[in-house]
């Protein structure tokens, strides 16, 4: 085998452990992390480190791939406050997205 082929071999190895892991990532954004409807108040200008401390603390389940959800479609940026009512079998992805567009429950 020739340094070229070697390096061919190794670039599809790569790219194909790549892919796995970013088809795991997404199956696993896609299970549930509610077991209830759970309840959050996001106050103005909560940073991301906090946010997620909060999620953490009304329960909701398997943070780390929250987070990881989270960092990849920028929630820390785009942190909305507000009263959110997350659903009984909400995803990881689910919840990142109601938390990053504002979708929130209106207080009564």
């Amino acid at each position: 085998m020739t340094k070229r082929h070697n390096k061919l071999i190794l670039s599809v190895v790569a790219i194909a452990l790549v892919g796995v892991v970013a088809i795991s990532a997404l199956a696993l954004a896609k299970r549930s992390v509610i077991k209830q409807p759970t309840e959050i108040f996001i106050p103005t200008s909560t940073d991301y480190p906090t946010l997620i401390s909060s999620l953490s603390e009304a329960g909701v389940e398997r943070m780390e791939i929250v987070s990881l959800v989270g960092r990849l479609k920028k929630l820390d940026q785009h942190i909305k406050p507000g009263h959110y009512i997350l659903p009984k079998g909400a995803s990881a992805m689910r919840v990142v997205n109601m938390l990053r567009g504002g979708a929130q429950t209106p207080v009564k």
